[in-house]
């Protein structure tokens, strides 16, 4: 893999606090999901997927966002952040590690860094700004002006990657890589192919706009077939129900759902069906 730039995003002493300002900036936000049982499942799977990577020997932080919003993304200093809803639109736990993989990936292949070695690196203040800009996006669906134009001002030098958005030859980077390590850590590796048709049968059924990770992740008829091609040339792993996997989603549903009585509704539904 062409592994490119190892230009720096952050400069080095704001990239080695990285980690603990974004966590702290996404609690002042009142964003992180804090909950031990759901964050130790998430940060199980990512560095089972990470074990098997170029980045073993790298630190990575793995963060579940209070975010309805559809969406996933890879920041410096090997954070990766999944929104609840998307791990509420999942099927399966295959799917989830598939998106988690192609993060990882981005990361293992210093997209970020070499999307921006054009540019100067930026501040941590200015990518945090970027990151909340994100954020408030997907959690209110749209953005009050003053709010809006303060946070693009801040984050001017990182305006092409608000949305951490990659070329296309990234993102077939990211899913091939993605792929190999689905099915080297044990998951099925048509896990990440799954999650794209969810995401199809997810837009159909809501009959609105695509979700905030298909416009950072561009989804297209051959990306899928060709992730249904390369999961063919690994042995498919035995798919077996993960039952942790479905307690961790129903716990998370419950902390997402703004009163219990919604929670109660949605598995009382569940059981009718």
């Amino acid at each position: 893999p062409d592994l490119g730039s190892s230009g720096e995003v952050l400069p080095p002493d704001e990239a080695r606090t990285f980690p603990n300002d974004f966590r702290n900036y996404m609690i002042a936000q009142g964003v992180l999901i804090e909950d031990p049982i759901i964050q130790s499942y998430f940060t199980e799977m990512g560095y089972r997927l990470v074990m098997h990577s170029s980045g073993r020997s790298q630190d990575f932080h793995f963060h579940v966002l209070k975010v309805p919003g559809i969406n996933a993304f890879a920041a410096p200093a090997g954070v990766v952040a999944l929104n609840a809803g998307l791990i509420l639109a999942a099927q399966s736990a295959d799917e989830v590690a598939g998106v988690v993989a192609h993060e990882i990936s981005h990361v293992t292949q210093n997209h970020l860094s070499r999307g921006l070695e054009e540019q100067q690196r930026v501040s941590l203040p200015v990518m945090l700004a970027t990151l909340g800009l994100v954020m408030v996006g997907g959690i209110s669906g749209n953005l009050d002006a003053n709010t809006a134009q303060g946070l693009i001002a801040a984050g001017t030098g990182l305006s092409q990657q608000a949305q951490i958005n990659y070329t296309r030859q990234n993102e077939a980077e990211a899913d091939r890589i993605g792929i190999q390590l689905l099915a080297r850590a044990g998951y099925d590796p048509t896990g990440m192919a799954d999650f794209f048709s969810t995401l199809n049968r997810w837009v159909r059924s809501q009959g609105a706009g695509p979700p905030e990770y298909l416009r950072t992740h561009p989804l297209t008829v051959s990306r899928v077939a060709e992730a249904r091609d390369r999961a063919r040339q690994y042995s498919r792993n035995t798919r077996h129900r993960d039952e942790q996997f479905d307690f961790i989603q129903a716990r998370l549903r419950v902390l997402m759902a703004n009163h219990a009585d919604k929670a109660i509704e949605y598995f009382e539904q569940r059981l009718d069906d």
